[in-house]
């Protein structure tokens, strides 16, 4: 992971510049938002769902649209983040006919953890309740940055239930391992993250989209800035330090050798927290995934290019199927 503004404030804070050139920075950023920027982060209409997780928490999420004819997407959000994140991108797919399900992960928004605390097994453990709960099946399951993470771990812990409710995965800005900071920094990334100081400099209007721009790619958008800014400050301090730590000493690599549905990892070549190399040595590792690399992109993508997303969730879909009937021929 590279140096993050938002754990280096200081370096963040001088590279802000003079009052003149924050003023015209956020003029630019206004001038390439979309004309449903006010809109980006709300969340399709669908029914409220609370999923017990097996160690006393609970999951809050949404589960909008109905699949009929078509399919039934699980769109899961990264550190700091929540469901919001992937609303663009689930509002297309329930336009298109799909069912989504978007729910907040343990230690975010609405949902709570319970005894096993804030770790990426647990996020995997809570996956798979999910999935259990709702009674989902055929389902295409998209782990955006630390979701991704936790849908890792869900294939490697419950090869079970992934055999029986998910059809394919794709795994977006994320990695498998080696996500610590380098020297110092990773020691005191925690300290900085787990302050509720930096809750107070992220949402400053004039200070914060600055700390935050290195999650987007070449074209930032005032709205996208925002986003980041809200679920970031959203998030409790001691959620954000205990998540970095679990994701700095993560090394899943071993175990993802044996996932044998079909995947797909995506990467912006710009991405900021996630490096684009690291994205694809994951889809190295995964027997048979295939990696899409997305030019002037950065780290967020269901907020930077949420039809491009889509797009290829949908392609994803249709391999899926493709696939099941290949198997389906072989053992005749």
């Amino acid at each position: 992971m590279k140096k993050s503004s938002l754990v280096k404030l200081a370096v963040a804070t001088g590279a802000a510049g003079t009052a003149g050139a924050v003023v015209a920075a956020g003029r630019r950023w206004a001038a390439n938002d979309d004309p449903d920027a006010d809109t980006r982060l709300v969340v399709p209409d669908g029914d409220d769902v609370r999923v017990p997780t097996p160690d006393g928490g609970e999951i809050a999420g949404t589960d909008a649209g109905a699949a009929g004819d078509g399919r039934t997407f699980v769109l899961v959000h990264g550190w700091t983040n929540d469901r919001r994140i992937w609303a663009p991108v689930a509002g297309l797919l329930v336009e298109r006919g799909h069912r989504v399900v978007l729910y907040d992960q343990r230690g975010h928004g609405a949902s709570r953890a319970g005894r096993d605390g804030l770790t990426i097994e647990a996020l995997g453990n809570d996956m798979a309740a999910v999935l259990e709960h709702l009674d989902i099946r055929d389902a295409i399951v998209a782990g955006h940055s630390m979701g991704g993470m936790a849908a890792q771990a869900f294939a490697i812990e419950h090869p079970d239930v992934l055999s029986e409710r998910v059809a394919a995965v794709a795994l977006v800005s994320t990695a498998c391992s080696e996500l610590a900071m380098p020297g110092p920094a990773n020691r005191l990334a925690p300290l900085v993250l787990g302050s509720s100081l930096v809750s107070r400099f992220v949402s400053n209007s004039r200070l914060g989209p600055f700390l935050v721009r290195g999650t987007m790619g070449r074209k930032a958008t005032l709205s996208n800035l925002k986003a980041m800014q809200d679920t970031f400050a959203a998030t409790e301090p001691s959620a954000r330090a205990d998540f970095y730590r679990a994701m700095a000493a993560m090394d899943l690599s071993e175990g993802l050798a044996d996932v044998d549905v079909p995947v797909l990892v995506i990467s912006g070549v710009r991405d900021g927290l996630v490096a684009h190399k690291n994205s694809k040595r994951l889809a190295d590792i995964i027997n048979g995934a295939r990696f899409e690399a997305i030019r002037d992109a950065g780290h967020m993508l269901p907020l930077e290019l949420p039809g491009q997303v889509a797009g290829l969730r949908e392609r994803l879909a249709q391999e899926s199927t493709e696939h099941d009937r290949s198997l389906s021929a072989a053992a005749r």
